[in-house]
């Protein structure tokens, strides 16, 4: 046996218990076959770091979708941010009716049209800078992502990834 042998096999034991360590700290056991209502369960029942509270909906994918475009419609909605995000970072261009109307609505907060701005950009980044354009003179959160649209701020458009959201990674 070489002396990169064993390394190897440590370094796949120390993977797979990483792995398995962020599972249970996600609680995601068995995702892929899990239901749009139990997936969107599991995201408003997620007590994890911030950065991981979209995973459920990430590891539930097109199947929750349309749950979730029924519920972002309710202003009143828990973890409404992180669904909105949720749309975005998957680019469900059947979304981009929904974000807009949100966006549009002077009745919302700043940040839920900020958020639905974001994701707009990130599911198409054209009508994203059409769109800002019309924002940028505001002094709160949705000008702020309005002007970041328009200089093509790169952090607007990081993704959280699969196997990210698998391993419940937290930054």
């Amino acid at each position: 046996m070489s002396v990169a042998q064993p390394l190897a096999l440590t370094i796949l034991l120390l993977t797979s218990v990483t792995c398995l360590e962020g599972c249970h700290r996600t609680s995601l056991t068995k995702s892929n076959q899990t239901t749009a209502e139990n997936a969107l369960r599991r995201f408003y029942e997620n007590d994890g770091p911030e950065d991981t509270l979209m995973d459920p909906l990430i590891l539930a994918g097109d199947k929750v979708v349309p749950l979730v475009l029924k519920q972002v419609k309710d202003k009143n909605m828990r973890r409404r941010r992180y669904a909105i995000g949720f749309l975005g970072n998957g680019s469900y261009k059947q979304a981009l009716q929904s974000l807009e109307t949100i966006l549009q609505d002077a009745t919302e907060e700043d940040y839920f049209r900020g958020d639905a701005l974001q994701s707009i950009y990130m599911i198409d980044e054209f009508r994203g800078r059409e769109l800002a354009k019309r924002y940028t003179d505001r002094q709160d959160y949705l000008g702020e992502i309005a002007r970041r649209v328009i200089a093509g701020d790169s952090q607007l458009k990081k993704r959280r990834t699969y196997s990210e959201a698998v391993v419940g990674k937290h930054e």
